[in-house]
């Protein structure tokens, strides 16, 4: 692809490799699917654990510019600003964001797998501090949250259909425009 870095070639061989056929793959698998030698993946990454950390960072990175590009188009000052755009991402308007709940997503394929470890823990601390700064009540977030990404893991697996998810958003969202009443 034009204007795409040999570093970026990498990590989307990698992460299209970790997810087709998991975090075991090898670096010459990845090398062979980004068409550069060995000794070329190792000049951009020194280690596996090093591309798998690098490739996590960048799938949670995606999830919360998802989010947060929502967050900037539809902000109106309204306490839930965050939860609404993550409920939303989740449940239909960004593709790649629903696709991080998906049992197949690298986040469940790397989780306790060294060199992501931190990245995971570090993701969710900030996911964490957003939240709590957002104005919604911490045990409301925290159902409604967790919710949504159940909701984009079963739709992923087929449990829910198109239908289904959109009685769920729909849900979801007018329980964070109540919680804002107490």
């Amino acid at each position: 692809m034009p204007g795409r870095t040999t570093r970026t070639e990498i990590i989307a061989a990698a992460e299209h490799l970790f997810v087709e056929y998991g975090a075991a793959s090898t670096l010459e698998e990845i090398a062979a699917e980004a068409r550069i030698s060995k000794g070329g993946l190792l000049y951009h990454f020194p280690s596996k654990e090093a591309l798998r950390s690098t490739v996590c960072q960048e799938v949670v990175d995606r999830l919360w510019r998802a989010v947060h590009s929502l967050v900037a188009a539809e902000d109106d000052g309204r306490p839930g600003a965050l939860l609404r755009a993550y409920v939303r991402a989740l449940t239909g308007d960004s593709a790649g964001a629903a696709r991080v709940f998906q049992p197949s997503a690298l986040p469940q394929l790397f989780h306790e797998t060294p060199g992501t470890t931190d990245v995971l823990h570090e993701d969710a601390e900030r996911w964490r501090a957003a939240f709590a700064a957002d104005g919604i009540e911490r045990a409301d977030c925290l159902v409604i949250r967790h919710s949504a990404e159940g909701a984009a893991t079963a739709a992923g697996e087929g449990y829910i259909d198109g239908e289904e998810l959109l009685i769920i958003r729909n849900r979801l969202l007018s329980m964070i425009d109540s919680t804002q009443l107490r």
